[in-house]
C-alpha cells in the first residue's frame, strides 16, 4: 500500500515554506503520496453540516477560518510541488466538481498531469458547504448530477481521439474544441469522494474507484463492499477499482498521539486492499510536524509497504 502525508497548504501552520519543506522532505523519507484539500470561499457562518467523516457535524462559526485559514488553492499547490518532487504521486482530497469550469478543470489537471509525469490522483467530490457555493454564485440544486456530467466532460477532453470534439449535456454544451494538451495518464484516474449512498453509488457506477477519510477499518470494509455491489450492478468489475483512504495523524506533547492506533489503522487499511492511503499530519508548530513526519516514515511506512 502506498502511504503519504498532506501538505500544509491551508491552516494556521500554511505557507510557501511549509509546502516546500514537506513536499521535498517527505519525499527524502520514502513517502509515496502527497495529499491537499479543496475550498475556495471560506463563510464565517455555516449552516451545512460536514458530511465527509464517520457521521455528519456541524460547524462553528468561525471555525474554517480558525483551522483552515490561510488555504491556498488545491491544484496550484499540486503544480508548485509536482515542479519540486519527481517521484510522489500528487493526490486531492477531494477536488470540489461544481465549483469549478470542467473545460478550465480539465486543461489545469492535465497541465499538471504531464507535466509530473502522470502522477495524479484526481479525488473529487459534490461538495457539503452550501453556503461556499452560493457566494461564488453556483447553483446547489442537483450538484450530484452536475458532479457526473462534470466527470463526463474531463474525460471527453482527455480521451479525444479527433482533432475537435464536442460535448451535448443538460448543463455543460460546446462545440468542436481543441482536447490538447493531454494528461500523461489518459484519462488520469477519477475517484470518488464522500460516504453517503449517493456517493458510493457513483464511485461504483461510474468512478475508478472509492476515496475516504477518517473512516474505521469496519466502516471502511463496509462501504468497500457498497461501491462494490455498485460496479456490478453497472455491469463493471469491482476488481478494477481503485480504494484509497485517509486518516489524521497528531502529534502532541512532544510525541505521536495513539501511535499504537495509528499503525494499527495503517496495518487494517493494508490487509483490506486499499492501495493508498494520506494521513493528515497534525501538530502545533512546523517542526513538531516534520518530527511527526520522521515519525511515521520510520514507523509507518514499513507497516504500509510490508
Amino acid at each position: 500500500m502506498l502511504l503519504g502525508v498532506t501538505l500544509p497548504h491551508h491552516g494556521p501552520l500554511a505557507s510557501p515554506e511549509a509546502v516546500r519543506e514537506t513536499a521535498l522532505g517527505a519525499e527524502a523519507l520514502g513517502f509515496d503520496v502527497l495529499g491537499t484539500a479543496d475550498h475556495v470561499a471560506m463563510p464565517r457562518k455555516v449552516a451545512s453540516l460536514y458530511d465527509l467523516g464517520p457521521s455528519p457535524v456541524a460547524i462553528p462559526e468561525g471555525n474554517l477560518t480558525r483551522t483552515l485559514t490561510p488555504l491556498y488553492e488545491i491544484l496550484a499547490t499540486m503544480a508548485y510541488a509536482a515542479g519540486l518532487t519527481t517521484r510522489v504521486r500528487l493526490s486531492t482530497g477531494v477536488l470540489v466538481l461544481p465549483l469549478r469550469n470542467p473545460i478550465y478543470n480539465a486543461r489545469q489537471i492535465a497541465t499538471i498531469d504531464a507535466y509530473s509525469g502522470g502522477r495524479v490522483d484526481l479525488g473529487i467530490g459534490a461538495g457539503w458547504l452550501k453556503e461556499e457555493a452560493e457566494a461564488m454564485q453556483l447553483p446547489w440544486d442537483e450538484r450530484g448530477v452536475r458532479t457526473e456530467e462534470h466527470i463526463g466532460v474531463l474525460r471527453t477532453l482527455w480521451t479525444a481521439s479527433e482533432p475537435y470534439v464536442s460535448y451535448n449535456g443538460r448543463f455543460y454544451h460546446f462545440d468542436e474544441i481543441d482536447p490538447a494538451p493531454f494528461p500523461a495518464q489518459r484519462p488520469v484516474p477519477i475517484l470518488v469522494g464522500g460516504h453517503s449512498p449517493a456517493a458510493k453509488r457513483r464511485a461504483g457506477r461510474i468512478g475508478n474507484g472509492w476515496m475516504t477519510t477518517g473512516l474505521p477499518a469496519e466502516a471502511q470494509a463496509a462501504g468497500m463492499e457498497d461501491v462494490s455491489k455498485a460496479a456490478e450492478a453497472a455491469g463493471r468489475d469491482p476488481q478494477g477499482l481503485l480504494w484509497h483512504g485517509a486518516a489524521t495523524a497528531r502529534y502532541e506533547s512532544g510525541a505521536p498521539k495513539a501511535p499504537d492506533s495509528i499503525l494499527g489503522l495503517v496495518r487494517a487499511y493494508r490487509e483490506l486492499g486499499v492501495q493508498s492511503m494520506v494521513l493528515q499530519c497534525q501538530a502545533r508548530s512546523l517542526a513538531d510536524r516534520m518530527t511527526l513526519l520522521e515519525w511515521l516514515a520510520r514507523e509507518a511506512l514499513p507497516v504500509a509497504h510490508a
